[in-house]
Protein backbone atom coordinates (compact mmCIF):
# COMPACT_ATOMS: atom_id res chain seq x y z
CA UNK A 1 0.00 0.00 0.00
CA UNK A 2 1.23 3.40 -0.91
CA UNK A 3 1.69 6.71 1.32
CA UNK A 4 -1.16 7.92 -0.28
CA UNK A 5 -3.73 4.87 1.20
CA UNK A 6 -2.11 4.99 4.28
CA UNK A 7 -2.84 8.40 4.36
CA UNK A 8 -6.48 7.82 4.09
CA UNK A 9 -6.91 4.65 5.50
CA UNK A 10 -5.68 6.50 8.81
CA UNK A 11 -8.13 8.88 8.12
CA UNK A 12 -10.87 6.72 7.83
CA UNK A 13 -10.07 5.09 10.77
CA UNK A 14 -9.36 8.66 12.85
CA UNK A 15 -13.44 9.48 11.55
CA UNK A 16 -14.22 5.82 13.02
CA UNK A 17 -13.32 6.25 16.12
CA UNK A 18 -14.61 9.77 16.50
CA UNK A 19 -18.01 8.87 15.41
CA UNK A 20 -17.69 5.87 18.17
CA UNK A 21 -16.71 8.14 20.92
CA UNK A 22 -19.37 10.80 19.77
CA UNK A 23 -22.00 8.04 20.26
CA UNK A 24 -20.20 6.96 23.43
CA UNK A 25 -20.36 10.71 24.83
CA UNK A 26 -23.94 11.59 22.94
CA UNK A 27 -26.19 8.70 24.40
CA UNK A 28 -25.07 8.97 28.37
CA UNK A 29 -25.78 13.10 27.71
CA UNK A 30 -29.14 12.35 26.13
CA UNK A 31 -30.17 9.84 28.77
CA UNK A 32 -29.18 11.98 31.53
CA UNK A 33 -30.87 14.91 29.77
CA UNK A 34 -34.44 12.94 29.21
CA UNK A 35 -34.25 11.86 33.10
CA UNK A 36 -33.73 15.64 33.94
CA UNK A 37 -36.82 16.65 31.37
CA UNK A 38 -39.14 14.12 33.00
CA UNK A 39 -38.32 15.12 36.98
CA UNK A 40 -38.36 19.24 35.64
CA UNK A 41 -41.89 18.15 34.11
CA UNK A 42 -42.90 16.77 37.45
CA UNK A 43 -42.10 19.35 39.47
CA UNK A 44 -43.43 21.70 37.13
CA UNK A 45 -47.00 20.16 37.16
CA UNK A 46 -46.63 19.77 41.17
CA UNK A 47 -45.80 23.61 41.40
CA UNK A 48 -48.86 24.32 38.74
CA UNK A 49 -51.20 22.57 41.01
CA UNK A 50 -49.75 24.01 44.18
CA UNK A 51 -50.16 27.22 42.67
CA UNK A 52 -53.36 26.62 41.86
CA UNK A 53 -54.51 25.86 45.40
CA UNK A 54 -52.65 28.45 46.87
CA UNK A 55 -53.76 31.50 44.67
CA UNK A 56 -55.88 34.23 46.30
CA UNK A 57 -59.38 34.28 45.46
CA UNK A 58 -59.78 30.97 43.66
CA UNK A 59 -58.04 28.22 46.17
CA UNK A 60 -58.33 24.60 44.78
CA UNK A 61 -62.36 24.97 43.26
CA UNK A 62 -62.01 23.27 40.25
CA UNK A 63 -60.93 20.87 37.66
CA UNK A 64 -60.36 16.96 37.63
CA UNK A 65 -57.72 15.81 39.76
CA UNK A 66 -56.13 12.89 38.15
CA UNK A 67 -53.40 12.00 41.71
CA UNK A 68 -56.93 11.86 43.16
CA UNK A 69 -59.24 11.03 41.16
CA UNK A 70 -61.65 14.17 42.66
CA UNK A 71 -63.48 15.98 40.93
CA UNK A 72 -64.57 19.13 41.74
CA UNK A 73 -68.31 20.43 42.09
CA UNK A 74 -68.12 23.09 39.60
CA UNK A 75 -67.36 20.15 36.88
CA UNK A 76 -70.56 18.17 37.54
CA UNK A 77 -73.74 18.83 38.57
CA UNK A 78 -75.31 17.54 41.73
CA UNK A 79 -78.71 16.81 43.32
CA UNK A 80 -80.11 17.12 47.08
CA UNK A 81 -78.50 20.39 47.64
CA UNK A 82 -80.07 23.06 47.79
CA UNK A 83 -78.77 26.22 46.53
CA UNK A 84 -80.23 28.86 48.63
CA UNK A 85 -77.89 31.94 46.73
CA UNK A 86 -78.93 30.51 43.14
CA UNK A 87 -82.55 29.53 43.58
CA UNK A 88 -83.60 29.92 46.72
CA UNK A 89 -84.06 26.27 47.44
CA UNK A 90 -84.36 25.38 50.97
CA UNK A 91 -83.61 21.53 50.77
CA UNK A 92 -85.34 21.07 54.25
CA UNK A 93 -87.92 23.47 54.67
CA UNK A 94 -86.52 24.69 57.70
CA UNK A 95 -84.10 27.47 57.09
CA UNK A 96 -81.64 25.78 58.44
CA UNK A 97 -78.00 25.28 56.56
CA UNK A 98 -77.12 21.70 57.49
CA UNK A 99 -73.05 21.44 57.33
CA UNK A 100 -71.70 17.90 56.85
CA UNK A 101 -67.87 17.07 57.99
CA UNK A 102 -66.66 14.29 56.19
CA UNK A 103 -63.98 12.22 55.81
CA UNK A 104 -62.40 9.91 53.67
CA UNK A 105 -59.23 7.21 53.30
CA UNK A 106 -59.11 6.45 57.31
CA UNK A 107 -58.53 4.93 59.61
CA UNK A 108 -54.80 7.07 59.32
CA UNK A 109 -52.30 8.54 62.15
CA UNK A 110 -54.03 12.01 62.05
CA UNK A 111 -57.97 10.01 62.96
CA UNK A 112 -57.43 10.36 66.19
CA UNK A 113 -56.51 14.11 66.23
CA UNK A 114 -59.44 14.98 64.33
CA UNK A 115 -62.08 12.88 66.95
CA UNK A 116 -60.12 14.67 69.47
CA UNK A 117 -61.30 18.12 67.93
CA UNK A 118 -64.90 17.19 67.19
CA UNK A 119 -65.13 15.75 71.07
CA UNK A 120 -63.74 19.25 72.27
CA UNK A 121 -66.21 21.03 70.07
CA UNK A 122 -69.16 18.68 70.94
CA UNK A 123 -69.37 18.20 67.17
CA UNK A 124 -70.16 14.96 65.03
CA UNK A 125 -68.89 14.45 61.75
CA UNK A 126 -69.08 11.20 59.31
CA UNK A 127 -65.90 8.80 58.34
CA UNK A 128 -66.17 6.72 55.10
CA UNK A 129 -63.11 4.11 55.83
CA UNK A 130 -61.22 1.41 53.71
CA UNK A 131 -60.42 -1.89 55.44
CA UNK A 132 -57.71 -2.18 58.01
CA UNK A 133 -56.93 -4.46 60.71
CA UNK A 134 -53.91 -3.26 62.62
CA UNK A 135 -54.98 -2.30 66.61
CA UNK A 136 -54.65 1.37 65.93
CA UNK A 137 -57.77 1.32 62.83
CA UNK A 138 -59.73 -0.91 64.90
CA UNK A 139 -59.00 1.27 67.73
CA UNK A 140 -60.39 4.07 65.36
CA UNK A 141 -63.26 2.19 64.07
CA UNK A 142 -64.86 1.66 67.78
CA UNK A 143 -64.02 5.31 68.70
CA UNK A 144 -65.75 6.71 65.78
CA UNK A 145 -68.71 4.71 66.38
CA UNK A 146 -68.19 5.10 69.94
CA UNK A 147 -68.29 9.19 70.05
CA UNK A 148 -71.43 9.18 68.13
CA UNK A 149 -70.00 9.93 64.44
CA UNK A 150 -71.10 8.26 61.29
CA UNK A 151 -68.85 4.89 60.01
CA UNK A 152 -69.39 5.16 56.40
CA UNK A 153 -67.81 2.81 53.36
CA UNK A 154 -65.26 4.16 51.58
CA UNK A 155 -64.41 0.48 49.68
CA UNK A 156 -62.09 -2.54 51.74
CA UNK A 157 -58.84 -2.07 49.29
CA UNK A 158 -59.32 1.41 47.45
CA UNK A 159 -58.08 -0.47 44.53
CA UNK A 160 -59.66 1.18 41.83
CA UNK A 161 -59.01 -1.55 39.08
CA UNK A 162 -59.99 -4.19 41.51
CA UNK A 163 -62.75 -2.23 42.95
CA UNK A 164 -64.78 -1.70 40.11
CA UNK A 165 -63.63 -4.41 37.99
CA UNK A 166 -66.65 -6.04 37.87
CA UNK A 167 -70.31 -5.97 39.87
CA UNK A 168 -69.34 -9.48 41.70
CA UNK A 169 -66.11 -7.47 42.65
CA UNK A 170 -67.70 -4.36 43.56
CA UNK A 171 -70.27 -6.20 45.82
CA UNK A 172 -67.40 -8.50 47.57
CA UNK A 173 -65.34 -5.30 48.35
CA UNK A 174 -67.86 -3.46 50.12
CA UNK A 175 -68.85 -7.06 52.12
CA UNK A 176 -65.96 -7.88 53.02
CA UNK A 177 -65.50 -3.94 54.48
CA UNK A 178 -69.40 -4.26 56.05
CA UNK A 179 -68.25 -7.92 57.99
CA UNK A 180 -64.71 -6.20 59.05
CA UNK A 181 -66.91 -3.02 60.48
CA UNK A 182 -69.69 -5.46 61.90
CA UNK A 183 -67.04 -7.51 63.90
CA UNK A 184 -65.25 -4.58 65.36
CA UNK A 185 -68.23 -2.20 66.03
CA UNK A 186 -71.40 -3.83 65.84
CA UNK A 187 -72.55 -1.84 63.19
CA UNK A 188 -73.52 -3.03 59.84
CA UNK A 189 -72.88 0.09 57.83
CA UNK A 190 -75.34 1.60 55.37
CA UNK A 191 -73.88 4.06 53.70
CA UNK A 192 -71.13 4.91 50.86
CA UNK A 193 -68.45 6.85 49.04
CA UNK A 194 -67.29 5.69 45.93
CA UNK A 195 -63.31 5.83 45.75
CA UNK A 196 -63.40 9.59 43.25
CA UNK A 197 -66.85 9.22 43.70
CA UNK A 198 -69.99 8.54 41.27
CA UNK A 199 -68.37 11.22 38.92
CA UNK A 200 -65.03 8.75 38.36
CA UNK A 201 -64.00 7.93 35.28
CA UNK A 202 -62.61 5.44 36.27
CA UNK A 203 -64.74 1.94 36.47
CA UNK A 204 -65.46 -0.13 33.58
CA UNK A 205 -68.33 -0.80 34.83
CA UNK A 206 -71.05 1.34 34.15
CA UNK A 207 -71.28 3.21 37.68
CA UNK A 208 -75.05 3.03 36.88
CA UNK A 209 -75.04 -0.83 37.48
CA UNK A 210 -73.12 -0.02 40.90
CA UNK A 211 -75.46 2.22 41.94
CA UNK A 212 -78.37 -0.30 41.03
CA UNK A 213 -76.64 -2.89 42.96
CA UNK A 214 -76.37 -0.39 46.16
CA UNK A 215 -79.72 0.69 46.26
CA UNK A 216 -80.94 -3.54 46.22
CA UNK A 217 -78.67 -3.89 49.07
CA UNK A 218 -80.14 -0.31 51.18
CA UNK A 219 -77.14 1.48 50.51
CA UNK A 220 -76.81 5.21 50.28
CA UNK A 221 -74.22 6.86 48.30
CA UNK A 222 -73.13 10.10 49.34
CA UNK A 223 -71.15 12.86 47.25
CA UNK A 224 -69.66 16.08 48.08
CA UNK A 225 -70.27 19.18 47.00
CA UNK A 226 -68.02 21.14 48.68
CA UNK A 227 -64.22 20.40 48.30
CA UNK A 228 -61.82 21.12 50.89
CA UNK A 229 -58.57 20.91 48.71
CA UNK A 230 -56.90 18.25 50.82
CA UNK A 231 -56.97 15.78 48.12
CA UNK A 232 -54.33 16.32 46.25
CA UNK A 233 -50.78 15.04 47.35
CA UNK A 234 -49.30 18.38 48.75
CA UNK A 235 -52.06 19.50 50.50
CA UNK A 236 -52.86 23.41 50.96
CA UNK A 237 -52.64 25.04 54.22
CA UNK A 238 -54.67 25.55 56.63
CA UNK A 239 -55.76 28.69 55.96
CA UNK A 240 -56.50 27.67 52.33
CA UNK A 241 -58.78 24.50 53.13
CA UNK A 242 -60.50 26.80 55.43
CA UNK A 243 -61.30 29.69 53.02
CA UNK A 244 -62.04 27.25 50.58
CA UNK A 245 -64.96 25.78 53.10
CA UNK A 246 -66.34 28.64 53.77
CA UNK A 247 -66.69 29.58 50.32
CA UNK A 248 -68.31 26.69 49.18
CA UNK A 249 -70.56 27.05 52.17
CA UNK A 250 -71.79 30.36 50.92
CA UNK A 251 -73.00 28.30 48.01
CA UNK A 252 -75.30 25.15 49.66
CA UNK A 253 -78.09 25.04 52.36
CA UNK A 254 -76.83 21.65 52.58
CA UNK A 255 -73.01 21.37 52.65
CA UNK A 256 -71.45 17.93 52.49
CA UNK A 257 -67.65 19.15 52.68
CA UNK A 258 -64.89 16.14 51.18
CA UNK A 259 -61.81 15.75 53.42
CA UNK A 260 -59.31 13.34 54.54
CA UNK A 261 -57.92 12.11 58.14
CA UNK A 262 -54.77 9.81 56.16
CA UNK A 263 -51.26 10.46 57.58
CA UNK A 264 -50.13 13.39 54.58
CA UNK A 265 -52.87 15.55 55.58
CA UNK A 266 -51.77 17.52 58.64
CA UNK A 267 -53.43 21.12 57.89
CA UNK A 268 -56.73 19.35 57.25
CA UNK A 269 -56.20 18.69 61.60
CA UNK A 270 -55.27 22.39 61.74
CA UNK A 271 -58.02 23.68 59.77
CA UNK A 272 -60.16 21.71 61.78
CA UNK A 273 -58.98 23.56 64.93
CA UNK A 274 -60.24 27.00 62.74
CA UNK A 275 -63.12 26.17 60.46
CA UNK A 276 -65.16 24.36 63.58
CA UNK A 277 -65.49 27.39 65.57
CA UNK A 278 -66.58 29.88 62.95
CA UNK A 279 -69.01 27.39 61.81
CA UNK A 280 -70.56 27.23 65.32
CA UNK A 281 -70.42 31.08 65.33
CA UNK A 282 -73.01 30.97 62.12
CA UNK A 283 -76.56 31.90 62.67
CA UNK A 284 -78.80 29.11 61.87
CA UNK A 285 -76.30 26.41 61.10
CA UNK A 286 -75.82 22.85 62.89
CA UNK A 287 -73.16 20.86 62.14
CA UNK A 288 -73.89 17.09 61.96
CA UNK A 289 -73.20 13.26 60.70
CA UNK A 290 -75.01 11.61 57.96
CA UNK A 291 -77.77 9.55 59.52
CA UNK A 292 -80.95 8.27 57.54
CA UNK A 293 -82.50 12.00 57.89
CA UNK A 294 -80.06 13.29 55.45
CA UNK A 295 -81.03 13.76 52.42
CA UNK A 296 -78.06 12.30 49.87
CA UNK A 297 -75.96 14.57 48.00
CA UNK A 298 -74.84 13.30 44.81
CA UNK A 299 -73.31 14.05 41.41
CA UNK A 300 -74.93 14.03 38.41
CA UNK A 301 -75.40 11.92 35.82
CA UNK A 302 -73.57 9.43 37.67
CA UNK A 303 -70.84 8.92 34.78
CA UNK A 304 -69.54 5.16 33.66
CA UNK A 305 -66.96 6.03 31.30
CA UNK A 306 -64.23 3.83 29.86
CA UNK A 307 -64.59 1.13 27.17
CA UNK A 308 -61.86 -0.61 25.74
Amino acid sequence: MDEHGRDNRARVNFIKRLLVSSVVIIIPVLIILCIFLVINNIALRKEITDLKIKSEGSGYDGGYDETSGVYSVSDISVKGSGTTDNDGIDTYGDGIKRIYLTFDDGPGANTDDILDILKENDVKATFFVVGRNDEHSLEMYKRIVDEGHTLGLHSYSHKYNEIYASIDAFADDIRSLQELLYETTGVWPRFYRFPGGSSTTTSVTPISDLIDYLNEQDIVYFDWNIVSGDAVDNPPDKDTIVKNCLRGIDKYDECVILMHDLTEKRSTVEALRILIPKLLEMEDVEILPITDDTIPVQHVPAQSIIND
